[in-house]
């Protein structure tokens, strides 16, 4: 079965998938937002090969565009990356297909929107489908452009929408209606939406935690007004039903078909996953300090997390140290140093469906820097993979 390309934005401190911030919105519709105008570039060099001896390479300069900002930049195949570049207070965006391996620019199409000003605010959901999202989350519009860089739809969920993300087979988005607090999923190819679940009027959610990757589990942390307690509401999307965690002194995650449990056992650097596929087994996993958790990636279809620590900053430079990790055998697989930029926020992490590439996104001063790890590469950081002991 062809893996699937999953970006995450990161957890960030409370360690929790927030892919909805709570932005008002209202119900979805088609707007009118005509493509203008559209020009396209054709294959051309960039001198950017990645160097099959290098395990660590950037590639930002090689994707900017003057007047632009890059915004997106993950894994299509195996050998080629997405970009998404756009401009500022205005209705233009350029989409770039790049191959890594071949230093080339597969493509590139500039397209300018009629009705649309675009805001920094930017947001992007690729999943390796037929389908690449571009959610201005201030303008509440999603753009839905297929694998050739064509504007696809146009989706505006509204002024009354909140923790709205799309889901990992790319076909819906799911959001909370304000006003109503009432869950929906929008069709994104038959433009309707469907009501998933109602939340009662003391029930205010505070954050998307995650779906399962088979979209049964939907996961909200809330806090019950009628109560005061906070907790965890897992919606069984099918059945339309909700199992309710209250007053739990641990914290709750997702990753893959897993619940993710933080400060569930003896340390705080230890997190432990519970299968919802086989009930009752729990695997516990300890990772090397608590700062991991800050910044941690779940990749989708694959055993493997991605964490991200800052480990120094002078002089105008962070320098991180990155670590890919196996929950599935309990090792590290491989560990990474690098300097860059500003700040040490990782914005996007995907993996090539070989798993042999692993695209890092993060933010710098004047915008994105992006590197890409190459694992067939060894660093040199770790001699030998033995499973972590507990």
């Amino acid at each position: 079965m062809k893996k699937k390309i999953y970006c995450l934005c990161l957890l960030i401190a409370a360690i929790l998938l927030c892919t909805g911030c709570r932005t008002r919105k209202n119900k979805p519709d088609n707007t009118d937002n005509s493509v203008e105008n559209t020009t396209e570039s054709s294959e051309y060099e960039t001198g950017a090969q990645l160097d099959p001896q290098t395990p660590l390479m950037e590639l930002s300069d090689n994707l900017l565009e003057e007047n632009y900002e890059l915004v997106y930049a993950g894994m299509k195949s195996n050998s080629e990356l997405i970009a998404v570049l756009v401009k500022a207070d205005n209705g233009e965006i350029i989409l770039k297909n790049y191959d890594v391996l071949k230093g080339k620019m597969l493509k590139k199409v500039k397209s300018a929107f009629k009705n649309t000003v675009l805001s920094e605010n930017i947001r992007v959901y690729y999943y390796g489908e037929d389908r690449i999202f571009v959610n201005d989350t201030v303008n509440n519009i999603y753009l839905v452009f297929n694998n050739k860089f064509e504007l696809k739809n146009t989706i505006e969920l509204g002024e009354n929408a909140a923790f709205d993300f799309v889901t990992s087979d790319s076909s819906r988005i799911v959001y909370i209606e304000d006003d109503t607090n009432k869950v929906y999923s929008y069709n994104v190819e038959a433009k309707s939406k469907s009501l998933v679940y109602q939340f009662d009027n003391n029930y205010q959610v505070l954050q998307t935690v995650g779906m399962t990757d088979d979209m049964n589990h939907l996961v909200y942390k809330y806090v019950n007004s009628s109560t005061a307690n906070t907790g965890y509401a897992d919606i069984q999307m099918e059945e339309h039903s909700a199992e309710y965690k209250e007053n739990i002194s641990y914290t709750i995650g997702i990753s893959g078909n897993e619940y993710v449990y933080y400060n569930y056992w003896k340390s705080a650097n230890q997190i432990c996953f519970y299968s919802l596929d086989k009930p009752r087994e729990i695997k516990m996993f300890e990772l090397d300090s608590e700062k991991e958790l800050e910044n941690i990636v779940y990749i989708s279809d694959t055993p493997y997390f991605f964490t991200g620590v800052k480990k120094s900053e002078k002089d105008g430079k962070t320098e991180m140290e990155c670590k890919l990790y196996d929950k599935s055998q309990g090792i590290l697989v491989e560990k990474m140093s690098y300097k860059t930029d500003g700040s040490a926020a990782l914005q996007y992490v995907t993996m090539s469906p070989d798993t042999e590439l692993v695209c890092i996104t993060q933010k710098r001063n004047d915008g994105m820097s992006v590197f890409m790890w190459n694992l067939k590469v060894p660093s040199g950081a770790i001699e030998e993979n033995e499973p972590i002991e507990l």
